[in-house]
């Protein structure tokens, strides 16, 4: 069974045939992710904050304001074996479209190692960001 489980979601459940959350759908967002997911947008904003990484951005100041707010309420969890990927990409079908979208991948899938995080700024103007980390969850 687990060698076809392909993802899984958390908080808002993700409903596949119309691409779209169901508001009404949803279970308990994990506490630990959610922590992490906000420290991840709380790093953003600080180099909002400071300028330098994200200087020049067309809506810096909207995205600084939106981190202040972020709150996570859902998460698709994909499963890849062998040499399966998925890009990074948003599906813009989040309830709020001005929060970050925050994506993380694991390097050799445990979250005990090196992560690479990829920031999505508003679904208006999609902006790419790698930070690697050595942060131990």
């Amino acid at each position: 069974m687990l060698g076809r489980l392909r993802w899984i979601t958390l908080g808002y459940h993700y409903d596949w045939t119309n691409r779209r959350y169901n508001e009404f759908d949803r279970s308990e967002f994990p506490p630990l992710l959610a922590h992490v997911a906000r420290q991840i947008v709380d790093a953003l904003r600080t180099e909002l904050a400071d300028g330098g990484l994200f200087s020049g951005l067309k809506n810096h100041s909207q995205l600084y304001d939106a981190c202040a707010h972020f709150e996570p309420e859902a998460a698709i969890v994909n499963y890849y074996r062998g040499k399966t990927t998925m890009g990074f990409h948003t599906d813009e079908v989040e309830f709020d479209k001005q929060a970050p979208l925050v994506s993380v991948r694991s390097v050799s899938g445990s979250l005990r190692l090196p992560l690479l995080c990829l920031f999505f700024g508003l679904s208006t103007s999609v902006h790419y960001f790698q930070i690697i980390s050595n942060v131990c969850f």
